[in-house]
């Protein structure tokens, strides 16, 4: 409990921190039935609260505040967080709250968030966009958040998955979902991913949900050393990409079930430094057709001094060197 408020006071104190007067004029724009008020903001700022805060409070203040750092010319994601993020971050305190001294209902799904809560969410960027190009935000999506339809939460989590998609094609998108509707291990894989490629903040909250249901790697990178936690992650994400119980060379050996997407959990680790991850990765990339790719993650292999990374470099340079030139 103590750390949410903390955070709360740090996302609070990123953006000015902005007068409470300016916060309640922002709250009363957004739409739902909670505003904020000064002595709320007391409240749960202070520290004095022995009980979470309800979470569509949290998310009018954190829409609130992101409203304020657009208006400052600050970026909301940096500062403040994402309402996905502080979901997340809400989720994880709730469950860690083993008295029972919290009065809310859990969440057992935090991202699917309520029709209220994702209007306030569109709400946000209904305000900024519409200052600055006078028209809002798409009009039937407005139209079918501000009714509070069934669709509203599916649109927020659509929103929501689209980074995981990018970063990790459509298997982080499913990992995304399945994270979502407190599949462990699919939070785990999450946060190997993500620490993998940098995004430390947001891999640490799916390591802690994780970690919450003891999942053994998400318990070891939580305590694990900071400087240590990329390089373990790199480790855990060859482990998943791995042929299940083998050592094959052969990067496109049938896998089980739990190494279903295996380029993406080389090209995470071999991001990350792992160099028998560029290898591989290499591998795979030539099986593939990609010889340009394969070359490239073969070379970083190389240079990391992986054994057999060169001489497979060198064959497939020659080859492709020595290709006859079409006519």
């Amino acid at each position: 409990m103590a750390a949410f408020t903390r955070q709360l006071q740090r996302a609070h104190a990123a953006v000015g921190p902005p007068r409470p007067s300016r916060l309640l004029k922002i709250s009363k724009t957004l739409p739902g039935d909670i505003h904020l008020a000064r002595s709320t903001l007391h409240d749960n700022l202070s520290g004095r609260r022995l009980t979470l805060p309800a979470w569509d409070w949290v998310a009018t203040f954190i829409a609130a505040l992101r409203i304020t750092a657009k208006e400052t010319h600050l970026d909301p994601d940096k500062t403040v967080g994402t309402i996905e993020m502080w979901s997340l971050r809400y989720q994880a305190t709730k469950r860690s709250l083993k008295d029972g001294s919290c009065d809310e209902q859990p969440l057992t799904a935090p991202i699917a968030e309520t029709a209220s809560t994702a209007a306030t969410r569109q709400a946000e960027y209904k305000i900024t966009d519409s200052a600055s190009s006078g028209t809002g935000t798409d009009a039937e999506k407005q139209s079918r958040m501000a009714t509070g339809s069934s669709e509203a939460s599916s649109l927020f989590a659509d929103e929501a998955a689209h980074p995981y998609q990018e970063w990790f094609g459509d298997h982080g998108e499913e990992l995304f979902r399945a994270a979502t509707h407190e599949d462990a291990e699919a939070a785990c894989r999450l946060g190997i991913l993500l620490l993998c490629i940098g995004q430390v903040e947001t891999a640490l909250i799916w390591v802690e949900l994780a970690a919450i249901s003891e999942d053994a790697m998400a318990l070891s990178l939580r305590d694990a050393d900071s400087e240590q936690r990329r390089e373990l992650a790199s480790a855990y994400a060859y482990e998943l990409a791995l042929p299940v119980g083998t050592l094959e060379e052969d990067p496109l050996a049938p896998t089980g079930t739990t190494s279903r997407a295996p380029a993406v959990y080389y090209q995470a680790a071999a991001t990350a430094g792992h160099a028998g991850a560029a290898y591989r990765l290499g591998l795979l990339k030539e099986a593939q057709g990609e010889p340009q790719e394969a070359l490239r993650w073969l070379r970083i292999a190389a240079h990391a001094s992986y054994p057999e990374a060169l001489p497979r470099w060198e064959r497939l340079h020659h080859a492709l060197l020595n290709e006859p030139e079409d006519d």
